[in-house]
């Protein structure tokens, strides 16, 4: 069947979701192709391996990696981001060794995106570091100066001058933050980058570093400078979408109160994290 539209690897996140547009090419390409003529195409002697796979009954071992990348045809870059997504979603190791592995898909990405959209190309570049989320924010200090070596001072040194610098050139060449009267400013008054869902790789690599800044100012922040409490509590998971909606409202009521504020002189992040602690998925 013609009009088959070519799928990308660099596109998903997911590697079983690949795998599953990929069988499902292959089909409308020609309607003969089975999971057992990937079996065959791939060395793999169990016809159904595919299948399982898919359905999450299975993963990809080192066994038969390389069988997988057979069976889809993968080029150099490509062969390398897959193995990296298989890595990421299966790893069962500490969380260090999958943000290895989520670094890595994201640096393979930006190697093959040509032809970002604006908005695209704009949200990857700005959240490339959390540092540079923190230094838009520095502008709307009544203190703040154009300087990379006060930006890096005014930041308690957690980053270098230089990429104080780095973060200061990224925000005025994506016009995020402009010129005028009173000098850099915002270009927008609110800044979000959607449901987790767009730009989810990024974003993901994003909330771990907060998270890992939220860890360390347990210890090296005094408690009145900062609020800090949890919630342990047992619920049924149907309830979960509307446990995320009240977060999401109580988040995006709180930037808009505060964003009418003047006289700013510090910049704090605020780290929502609802999370499952009797299973759950991994990835």
């Amino acid at each position: 069947m013609s009009g088959a539209v070519a799928i990308n690897v660099f596109e998903y996140s997911d590697y079983r979701a690949y795998l599953k547009d990929f069988y499902r090419q292959k089909k409308l390409k020609n309607p003969q192709f089975s999971y057992r003529s990937f079996a065959l195409r791939a060395k793999i002697t169990s016809p159904n391996y595919l299948k399982l796979v898919i359905d999450g009954q299975r993963r990809i071992t080192d066994k038969y990696l390389n069988n997988f990348i057979r069976g889809l045809g993968l080029e150099k870059l490509e062969i390398e981001y897959f193995k990296n997504l298989v890595s990421y979603t299966d790893c069962d190791s500490s969380a260090d060794d999958k943000k290895h592995y989520l670094d890595q898909i994201i640096k393979l990405r930006s190697r093959t995106q040509k032809q970002a959209s604006q908005v695209d190309g704009t949200m990857t570049e700005f959240l490339k570091h959390w540092y540079i989320c923190v230094v838009r924010e520095l502008t709307l200090l009544a203190d703040f100066q154009d300087d990379p070596k006060w930006v890096a001072q005014r930041m308690g040194n957690r980053i270098t001058t230089k990429q104080a610098k780095e973060a200061l050139d990224c925000l005025k060449k994506l016009q995020i933050i402009q010129l005028g009267e009173a000098g850099y400013k915002p270009s927008e008054a609110l800044l979000t980058t959607g449901d987790e869902s767009e730009h989810k790789l990024i974003v993901r690599r994003l909330h771990y570093q907060f998270a890992s800044l939220s860890m360390a100012s347990i210890l090296n922040t005094i408690p009145e400078d900062r609020e800090t409490s949890g919630l342990t509590i047992a619920i049924s998971k149907r309830r979960l979408p509307a446990v995320k909606n009240l977060i999401r409202d109580f988040r995006q009521n709180l930037n808009k109160v505060l964003t009418t504020e003047d006289g700013n002189d510090e910049v704090y992040h605020l780290a929502l994290n609802f999370f499952p602690l009797s299973g759950g998925n991994k990835q």
